[in-house]
């Protein structure tokens, strides 16, 4: 283990359900339904008809929140998921985009592999937690600048 991480501690959590995620997933809902019936009253019934599967196939997909139960640790620089029991180290991208009200957690499994999202909303983890958390993805930021300046 490198002296820049020997004294920093070993982070894990995992997230739970969100209900800011579910009243957002709540509004896309009203929303498709709303322009549904906005179609329906213009006249346009078979298109309202022919758009309501593919509305309802996308926001069955989306009712579930993948991240639920995920594990995220931090341990000496290394980055680990757990998803159905199976730990894989994963490699945070640069483009990871930190917020007061949502994480978006861009990465890999390896350097060339592709790009894969997670998302974490405020309410998905313990305060203390997404407060360790954002504050470990702020300092691999530079990390990841100095590897990209070399």
């Amino acid at each position: 283990m490198s002296r820049r991480y020997c004294n920093s501690p070993v982070l894990r959590f995992r997230i739970g359900e969100s209900r800011l995620r579910a009243a957002l997933y709540a509004a896309l809902c009203l929303a498709v339904a709303t322009a549904h019936y906005l179609i329906f009253l213009r006249g346009y019934n078979g298109l309202a008809l022919l758009l309501a599967l593919p509305a309802l196939i996308l926001l069955g997909g989306l009712a579930r929140d993948p991240a639920a139960g995920v594990w995220i640790a931090w341990r000496g620089g290394r980055w680990s998921l757990c998803r159905g029991g199976v730990w894989q180290d994963v490699i945070p991208h640069r483009r990871t985009v930190v917020t007061r009200w949502v994480i978006c957690l861009v990465y890999s499994y390896a350097p060339w592999s592709a790009r894969n999202y997670l998302w974490l909303y405020a309410d998905s983890l313990p305060a203390g937690e997404l407060r360790r958390l954002r504050l470990r993805l702020a300092l691999q930021k530079p990390a990841d600048r100095e590897r990209s300046v070399r």
